[in-house]
């Protein structure tokens, strides 16, 4: 009984589940990209940077 349970939710919600595997692969790409185009400026740097804390300090608490 639990199988078919299991099955209907997956078949009800597989194509949105594939939608954010795809959006969050599209994310990683982007950011990827943005960090190879990186021109060297220190400004550039510093945003970079703090980008990276921001998301390491609301991380822990928006993932729960």
């Amino acid at each position: 009984m639990r199988d078919e349970m299991d099955a209907r939710i997956w078949v009800a919600n597989h194509s949105g589940f594939a939608d954010g595997i795809d959006e969050l692969v599209g994310k990683v790409r982007s950011v990827i990209a943005r960090i190879g185009s990186w021109d060297g400026s220190t400004a550039h740097l510093a945003a970079l940077v703090a980008a990276f804390l921001v998301t390491a300090l609301t991380f822990s608490s928006t993932s729960a």
